[in-house]
């Protein structure tokens, strides 16, 4: 009896820490009876060591299952797993064929791959570029080692790939695992006599380099030599432009932690599953990071899923979008990271690279993206181009041709020359255009600035028009105080023509947390207007006696731009614009549409 009061006594002991643990939820009458049975289990007499064992294994059984909740029980798992061995051998049997392999690769062996370790990435889609069928990897068929890889993952790859014979499956980054794992793949490739699978496919890889690896110590017999060729399995678009608009940005500096990044995404995202939940995940690699980028990159894009130390995965869906920021090319032009070399890839080039790309017949080369056509015929876009053309042709009149401006290389320099950017993208050309088009509709709607009242508000129209100018490239100006710093700007370019040219292009920066901006709104009436932030003030011995001066500091934002004809006209239609409307009620017009400009 004295091994059953011991058992008893550990039985005793976890009861009270389950009652402990869920004390809360537990009412009084329930902690009585499990004491009573611990108690009465103690005392019992009569019986056998047998049946006293039964009779407290019995009673912990019903306690436990009375009691602890939120748990699975062992019945319960072993139901799931049945019922996921059969879904597992119903894909099986519906997917017969094996997945083809390289000659050089055969199955029924483990092969040892030695890869120089910039083209390691490269051989893992050479193993599984034979097969058309399958047109992308899974985790399940290939592991990506490192220094922190447990002898459990490998011990449950290796069970998996051994007892398959359709898939085909390969580690990877071999020279990274240490002794103890190295240890377990030796006995576990020399126990192999009982399994029933005779035909699986496995591979092991690992950088050349490293000839002191454990691994080839233990596999040097399964050594193989292997030509090299790559498959791209992904797409990527790659820009050397900064991003915005993303929905999480998740930041890695000096080293990457897969546990910080699934937490990351978990805490902002939840699991990621939803077939009606669109993300664009920003991955923001600083350029100090030198180890586990390749990792990350082939495990995000190519596998589609992230593992952390405890074994949760992230699995990437098909509608989540990913953007990966990072050091793209080295002085050479190659690419710093190897994955990126195994992506065909679209460059997306700036409006000004694109503009210089025009032909004289108006083409672009091959690979380089214009104007999206249906976009560049819209009204919203031609309103533009035709006010910037009489811009540039110093039509003061501004007289619109009804005819379409169709040259897609003559539209594009006139954004460019005219956004008030330098080298701008494509994103802020869009800005740019949707705010000064929303003004310049007005504009040609309103009577006061219409070519039947020139004569009566002379030169109004010319002002309104080169003033909505001025407002819309300040709108496509963006903060200093944003994370894409003076996006478009090369700070390195800007340097070589002088510091003067330096400051110059920075000031253009506005930050409008600290700034007053002027601008002349219409009303809804689409006829009169309301000043925002200026007024016109006197200023004599001039032939334009009146300037703009700004309400707050009261500094003269555009001297002499008004003549003495157009401000008693304006005065006469009462279209005051010398009082202070600064603390007036403000009426904006109606957010642009999100369009896309370059062609597909």
């Amino acid at each position: 009896m004295c091994f059953t009061e011991e058992y008893t006594k550990q039985i005793e002991h976890h009861l009270e820490e389950v009652e402990a643990a869920e004390q809360a939820e537990l009412s009084a009458q329930r902690l009585k009876t499990s004491s009573e049975l611990i108690q009465q289990l103690m005392q019992a007499g009569g019986q056998t060591f047998e049946q006293n064992l039964a009779s407290l294994w019995d009673g912990f059984i019903e306690q436990t299952s009375a009691t602890i909740k939120n748990f699975l029980g062992i019945a319960h798992l072993g139901y799931v797993l049945e019922h996921v061995y059969a879904q597992k051998l119903a894909e099986q049997k519906q997917r017969a064929e094996q997945r083809s392999s390289p000659d050089w690769l055969p199955r029924g062996k483990p092969n040892l791959l030695a890869i120089p370790e910039c083209k390691i990435y490269q051989m893992v889609l050479t193993i599984y570029e034979h097969d058309e069928k399958y047109e992308t990897l899974s985790r399940n068929e290939v592991l990506l080692c490192n220094t922190k890889t447990r002898v459990e993952e490998v011990r449950l790859f290796l069970n998996r790939a051994l007892a398959d014979p359709n898939s085909y499956y390969c580690m990877v980054n071999c020279h990274l695992l240490n002794y103890d794992v190295c240890r377990v793949i030796e006995t576990r490739l020399s126990n192999t006599a009982d399994d029933t699978v005779k035909d699986y496919g496995l591979a092991f890889i690992y950088a050349e380099e490293k000839r002191d690896a454990r691994i080839r110590a233990y596999l040097d017999k399964y050594l193989v030599k292997n030509p090299l060729h790559k498959k791209n399995l992904c797409a990527a678009v790659r820009t050397n432009k900064h991003l915005s608009g993303k929905d999480i940005t998740i930041p890695v500096y000096k080293t990457v932690d897969t546990d910080v990044i699934i937490k990351r995404l978990n805490d902002d995202l939840g699991n990621g599953y939803g077939a009606d939940c669109y993300h664009t995940i920003h991955f923001d690699i600083a350029h100090e990071v030198e180890s586990g980028v390749d990792e990350l990159l082939f495990n995000l894009i190519i596998l589609r899923s992230l593992v952390n130390s405890e074994g949760v995965v992230w699995q990437a869906q098909p509608t989540q979008y990913y953007i990966i920021e990072c050091m793209p090319f080295t002085k050479e032009g190659e690419n710093v990271h190897e994955v990126l070399d195994l992506l065909p890839t679209t460059m997306c080039y700036t409006p000004d690279e694109v503009l210089r790309r025009y032909g004289p017949n108006g083409s672009l080369p091959r690979g380089y993206l214009g104007f999206d056509h249906a976009i560049f015929k819209k009204a919203e876009w031609q309103i533009v181009f035709k006010f910037l053309h009489c811009l540039e042709e110093k039509d003061s009149s501004y007289t619109l041709s009804e005819e379409m401006f169709d040259k897609h290389s003559d539209a594009l320099g006139l954004l460019i020359r005219n956004c008030g950017l330098a080298n701008p993208t494509w994103s802020e050309l869009r800005h740019f255009v949707y705010f000064l088009s929303s003004q310049l509709f007005k504009v040609q709607a309103s009577p006061y600035c219409s070519h039947s009242h020139a004569g009566d508000m002379p030169g109004f129209r010319k002002f309104v028009v080169e003033f909505m100018f001025k407002m819309a490239q300040d709108f496509a100006t963006r903060s200093l105080k944003i994370a894409e710093e003076t996006p478009g700007l090369n700070l390195d370019e800007v340097g070589q023509a002088g510091s003067a040219n330096l400051l110059n292009q920075l000031s253009m920066k506005k930050t409008w947390e600290s700034e007053n901006h002027p601008y002349l709104f219409f009303n809804e009436d689409g006829a009169t207007f309301t000043p925002l932030g200026f007024y016109v003030e006197a200023s004599h011995g001039s032939a334009k006696p009146y300037s703009l001066v700004d309400c707050n500091t009261k500094e003269i934002i555009s001297e002499q731009c008004i003549a003495r004809n157009l401000k008693r006209a304006l005065d006469e239609a009462k279209l005051a614009m010398s009082e202070n409307f600064n603390m007036m009620g403000r009426k904006f017009p109606k957010p642009y549409p999100s369009d896309r400009i370059i062609d597909k």
